[in-house]
């Protein structure tokens, strides 16, 4: 049977993970951020003092226009530059949701389908047919009698056509032998997957 408490474990840790990714890229982008706020107001605030000194002075010198223009050029790209990695990380933070989403998705499905599988297995070890059985191409389900059992007949080869809700325990009780018995003279059919008209060795 599907061990759903380490589905269910598994699930969570990795639920536990993408959360800790965004978190962790969001806390990036706020530190880019803030770098980039930095970095700006740092060269606004040389800019500013550098205008001053040549409001101040009437000699305005050729190097200090270049540093100027050199100071507003690296505002300009440090500005492009943090637009650029705001855009990066927005991406980055789209496509790991995304992402998460559809690992949730997957274990969401992956816990239903062993849901079923347990359902299933529980009818098979009751001797019930799960209804998920495929009728055999061809063949129809014999109706059961009024006292519940089918009409269970074998052939002059000895073979029996399983007909719907039988199994290797109801056998063994219509022909009074044993599930052991049914098994070592059909070592090729597996109990838990029988069909509608498949046939079934019946041992004298």
């Amino acid at each position: 049977m599907v061990d759903l408490d380490s589905d269910t474990s598994g699930s969570r840790e990795r639920e536990r993970t993408g959360s800790l990714v965004l978190v962790g890229l969001a806390v990036l982008a706020l530190i880019l951020g803030a770098l980039g706020v930095y970095i700006g107001f740092s060269a606004h605030q040389e800019v500013s003092a550098f205008r001053a000194e040549l409001e101040t002075k009437l000699d305005r010198t050729v190097e200090l226009e270049e540093k100027i223009e050199s100071l507003e050029t690296r505002l300009i790209k440090v500005g492009g530059e943090t637009v650029r990695i705001d855009k990066q990380i927005r991406s980055v933070v789209t496509q790991t949701q995304r992402a998460f989403d559809d690992v949730t998705r997957e274990v969401k499905a992956n816990r239903e389908q062993g849901n079923k599988t347990n359902k299933q297995l529980a009818q098979f070890a009751a001797g019930v047919a799960p209804t998920s059985v495929i009728r055999a191409e061809g063949s129809s389900a014999a109706s059961p009698s009024p006292s519940g059992t089918s009409a269970a007949e074998v052939s002059p080869d000895g073979f029996h056509t399983i007909q719907s809700g039988e199994s290797f325990e109801k056998l063994a009780r219509i022909y009074g032998t044993s599930v052991p018995a049914l098994l070592e003279a059909n070592p090729g059919v597996d109990p838990r997957r029988l069909q509608i008209g498949q046939k079934v060795n019946i041992p004298k």
